[in-house]
């Protein structure tokens, strides 16, 4: 997953430390989680908008069910409906 060529700094440095605790893609966009942080990128490359922490994307999601989201996350996985 290389970033594209108008990547921001903030992406090239998950490049060149390659290390992540899980990753997961949702909608066709895939999320990589690295510390609090949370990565994304799209078909075609990463999104530049991104690290975010990973409350600010995953606790508010679908009305803030995800409210207790950890600050970190080790593991991810994707049931066959395409839903967390």
């Amino acid at each position: 997953m290389a970033p594209s060529v108008k990547s921001s700094n903030k992406v090239t440095s998950l490049c060149q430390d390659p290390q992540f605790d899980a990753i997961i893609t949702i909608d066709d966009d895939t999320y990589i989680f690295k510390d609090h942080l949370v990565y994304r990128r799209s078909k075609s490359s990463m999104d530049t908008e991104y690290p975010k922490p990973i409350r600010d994307v995953f606790g508010r999601w679908e009305g803030g069910i995800w409210q207790t989201i950890p600050d970190k996350i080790d593991t991810a996985l994707t049931w066959p409906n395409q839903q967390i």
